[in-house]
């Protein structure tokens, strides 16, 4: 199952991906705000996945139990230049 859902995001299919998390879920990447629920965290994802060129993870280990799963992963990216520098 964390195969599928890190290959949904690697393809960045945000549909996928949502449906693998419960419909009230909380999303929070990094330091940014907590998002919740499907439709909020499709936006979020759709929206960094579009400053993405490039992602890919490389799972390590997991770790689960009845109280839910630790994964292990690499993941790497490679960002959209967007506007002008001087």
């Amino acid at each position: 199952m964390i195969e599928e859902l890190f290959q949904a995001i690697d393809q960045k299919n945000t549909e996928t991906f949502v449906r693998y998390l419960h419909p009230d879920a909380v999303f929070r990447f990094g330091n940014q705000p907590a998002v919740t629920g499907h439709d909020a965290i499709r936006d979020y994802v759709s929206g960094f996945l579009a400053s993405v060129k490039l992602i890919s993870h490389r799972i390590d280990a997991v770790w689960s139990s009845e109280q839910g799963m630790v994964c292990h992963l690499h993941a790497y990216g490679w960002f959209a230049v967007v506007g002008t520098f001087l």
